[in-house]
């Protein structure tokens, strides 16, 4: 934080609406995440966010702070189509300023704001998905629940919801909701292995 704060680098945010003014919003529907404002030093890791809205029950992300890519997996059949096809989307670049460590999220490439924010920039996408495409530091993996990253995908959320406490049952029934079959039942597998639990509560 202490770096880009001294080396004034830029950050990006990407959104599917055009705003003038960013004003710190859940849209991801995780009951965990406070309304803040996201933003990131890689403009790759936003463009990813400047398609239809989604959270990480659709997509599974990875991007670790300077090496990219950034890793983008499908957790649900044509979630690419659905989420980024031919849609038009925004990249914001936002001053630093504002922005600091995100309290309870692990991810070393966002930081958030808890204030509105006016871009310094906006840079609009035609189409969020040929954008994705064309951008070789991002990696695009097609769903596939047989792959052991999609069963690592599982027990993070699996951790994360008992890291939540009160929260995590509320966190667990937005993250399966809609979920594919073969999803739920890793989810189920994995619930009884490392909880104990025997069902789920959606």
């Amino acid at each position: 934080m202490d770096e880009i704060h001294k080396s004034g680098m830029p950050l990006y945010h990407g959104s599917p609406r055009r705003l003038k003014i960013l004003r710190p919003r859940n849209l991801h529907g995780d009951p965990d995440v406070a309304e803040v404002i996201f933003a990131t030093p890689f403009r790759e890791f936003a463009l990813a966010y400047a398609g239809r809205k989604w959270g990480d029950r659709d997509l599974e992300q990875s991007a670790v702070a300077g090496r990219p890519p950034v890793t983008l997996r499908e957790m649900r059949p044509g979630a690419f189509q659905a989420i980024f096809s031919g849609k038009r989307g925004f990249v914001y670049q936002v001053p630093s300023t504002p922005f600091q460590r995100a309290a309870k999220r692990k991810c070393m490439a966002e930081v958030a704001s808890f204030e509105p924010v006016v871009p310094l920039k906006v840079e609009v996408v035609e189409d969020v998905l040929q954008a994705i495409q064309a951008d070789p530091r991002v990696k695009l993996v097609s769903y596939d629940p047989q792959a052991p990253e999609t069963l690592a995908a599982v027990r993070r959320s699996i951790r994360r919801m008992r890291r939540m406490e009160d929260k995590g049952v509320g966190y667990l029934r937005w993250r399966l909701k809609g979920a594919p079959p073969e999803i739920v039942k890793l989810f189920r597998q994995e619930l009884w292995s490392m909880c104990g639990w025997v069902y789920l509560p959606i």
